[in-house]
């Protein structure tokens, strides 16, 4: 299988992911499209590594107040302070998780690292290519889903 196959695969793997974990119906703002060099993602995000057969980062980047939504369509009450924080955190594990999962039918051979929830205004910088696909979250706001691939 192409390297592009393997992505597009991990990539909808990865959309898939955010439907089956966030409660909420999601449509995309936009098609993919192509970061290069950098991103900047402006309020709260996770990063996720990814490790084996497809090395690289998946990046979910949203707002506080969208991923305080999320917290309330799921669980019912209003996250507060760290709590957000750790929710950020479990949002990425559960959706990576669920990608990589996913894709083991394939033969694909990935892992996770744990979470690193960002916060605040952060460059992520130091890769070539990225794809970036905008999710529209009802009622929670907007998602973005970044997935970068490490050159070899």
């Amino acid at each position: 299988m192409s390297v592009a196959a393997t992505v597009t695969d991990l990539l909808n793997s990865t959309l898939d992911a955010v439907k089956s974990v966030v409660p909420v119906q999601s449509n995309r703002n936009s098609g993919p499209s192509l970061v290069e060099g950098s991103f900047v993602q402006s309020d709260t995000g996770v990063l996720i590594g990814l490790a084996g057969d497809l090395p690289g980062r998946l990046i979910l980047n949203a707002s506080r107040t969208t991923f305080t939504n999320l917290g309330m369509a799921m669980f019912g009450v209003a996250l507060e302070g760290d709590m957000v924080e750790s929710f950020i955190g479990e949002v990425g594990n559960m959706v990576a998780g669920n990608a990589v999962s996913a894709l083991s039918d394939t033969g694909l051979v990935l892992t996770i690292t744990p979470p690193t929830v960002l916060v605040g205004e952060t460059k992520i910088a130091g890769f070539q290519h990225g794809i970036k696909v905008s999710l529209e979250l009802e009622n929670a706001g907007e998602l973005t889903v970044l997935l970068i691939i490490d050159e070899k």
